[in-house]
């Protein structure tokens, strides 16, 4: 069960780096990986990457750190919780920022921690840490726990949280804790009460002891007691929607949509009733041949012997109708036909292949890109320590007080050099070197995004064929009598 916070870094990050790489919490290091940084190095490498962002409300936020916790009950060991946090890293942002992960395994429970650069790879952008984010982060861990076998929360939280050993026991035996036992008496009394006292009689006729008293925060607190429990439970400790007010509301609003439900049925009788008066026999006719299926109907299955004859008709009707329309909507939006389905799904299929290849090799170009601009900034920025080194008075005292920095320009140099850059011509251009560097990067990450989308096109196609297909593979491929 993998779940997620995130915790702004408003200082330099160095403190949070070396906390969440602590020897002793991390398998001597071993569970520490950093991806497009250098661990001792990546509080300079975070800081030149922000020095040229555009200047925002949330300019001070260095960087950001990201926890994703496993339950202790979770069959996985500390190799694989770090395999999964990585790939929830390169699912989320695809490269495009530097972050150092680092797995603890001191705790009983296994958790990740990552702490992520707030400034884009090679870009003047920064992390939008917005809604859209926390609701990405949420489907790709809950996907990754479900490819690894993990426990998935599939509902979200409401009102209090609940209580891991409550969870547990919900996961083991669905209802059976107390409180849960609880929210459902509840519910059902809700469905049948038309008042508070009414609800209170009901709750009491399931042999629940109430007990009421009075709370500053929270108003008048109605308690709950199961039979042979031994302590009770405040109505809003079972969640949103259980407090005293909440449940009044929930009453009134039941009767209310019954009441406006009722009138809404009426209504419509009337008016189908003032409709079929009004109709003509032809009419009535196509009334009936109106398509009122959204799926095939499988007739293949043996007939019920209770099932009226013109029940069936309706039926074998309905899918002849269904299949005209389908066959129409692929006429119109695809200009194919039935028969063209599985060849136009093998094109797409291809093309689909192809896509991804061009996106990958586009992927690997960008990485690149963004690793040039790392680099050049980090050369631009931290040459004048190593070329003022020799003319220091102390050249010894300097370079040992500027190490970090004369490390991370020579560790650059080393990149710029693996990726057949000159670092020397980059130092005599200097910003104009980036300049136009940026802009190439710009145009690569145009094309990705432009085949990106185009696969998602494909993607959705394939879909739309597909569900089509399956709804007239079954109309034509069943055995039909005559009717």
């Amino acid at each position: 069960m993998g779940t997620c916070k995130i915790i702004k870094i408003k200082t330099d990050p160095r403190a949070s780096i070396r906390y969440i790489t602590n020897p002793d919490k991390t398998d001597g290091k071993i569970l520490v990986e950093c991806m497009h940084c250098d661990e001792e190095l990546a509080h300079i490498q975070f800081a030149n990457m922000l020095k040229n962002c555009r200047k925002r409300s949330d300019a001070d936020i260095k960087a950001y750190h990201f926890i994703q916790t496993f339950a202790k009950d979770d069959d996985i060991s500390p190799e694989e919780a770090h395999k999964i946090g990585m790939e929830f890293m390169e699912r989320l942002f695809k490269g495009k920022h530097a972050f150092v992960c680092a797995t603890h395994d001191d705790k009983k429970h296994l958790h990740n921690h990552f702490i992520v650069c707030a400034a884009e790879r090679g870009t003047n952008r920064k992390l939008q840490d917005d809604l859209t984010l926390i609701h990405k982060m949420q489907r790709i861990n809950d996907k990754l726990c479900q490819e690894n076998g993990l426990y998935v929360i599939r509902h979200k939280k409401r009102g209090r949280a609940m209580k891991y050993n409550e969870w547990k026991i919900e996961q083991e035996r669905p209802g059976s804790s107390q409180k849960s036992q609880l929210r459902f008496i509840i519910d059902n009394a809700i469905n049948k009460a038309d008042s508070w006292d009414v609800f209170l009689k009901i709750i009491r006729e399931n042999n629940i002891e109430i007990s009421q008293g009075d709370s500053k925060k929270w108003g008048t607190v109605t308690k709950y007691k199961m039979p042979g429990a031994e302590k009770f439970h405040r109505g809003y400790s079972l969640g949103e929607g259980y407090g005293d007010a909440e449940i009044k509301n929930r009453i009134e609003l039941r009767l209310s949509k019954e009441k406006n439900m009722a009138i809404k049925k009426a209504s419509y009788a009337e008016k189908k009733k003032l409709e079929k008066a009004s109709m003509t026999s032809t009419e009535k006719a196509l009334d009936k041949n109106k398509l009122k299926i959204s799926h095939m109907i499988n007739t293949s299955a043996p007939k019920d012997e209770s099932e009226a004859y013109g029940l069936t008709k309706w039926k074998h009707k309905q899918n002849a109708k269904l299949s005209q329309t389908i066959e129409q909507e692929l006429l119109q939006k695809y200009n194919i036909r039935y028969t063209d389905i599985e060849s136009t799904l093998s094109s797409l299929r291809a093309d689909k292949n192809m896509l991804k290849s061009k996106l990958e090799k586009q992927q690997i170009a960008c990485d690149s890109q963004r690793s040039v601009l790392d680099n050049c900034r980090i050369l631009i920025d931290m040459k004048h320590y190593v070329d003022y080194v020799p003319r220091a008075k102390n050249p010894d005292a300097y370079a040992a007080d500027h190490a970090e920095e004369i490390a991370a320009y020579h560790n650059a140099v080393s990149a710029l050099e693996i990726l057949k850059i000159d670092p020397a011509l980059v130092a005599e251009a200097g910003e104009l070197f980036i300049e136009e560097y940026q802009k190439q990067l710009k145009e690569t990450i145009e094309t990705q995004e432009q085949l990106e989308q185009q696969l998602k096109d494909i993607e959705k196609k394939e879909y739309e064929l597909t569900k089509a297909k399956k709804e007239l593979d079954t109309y034509h491929g069943k055995n039909r009598d005559e009717i």
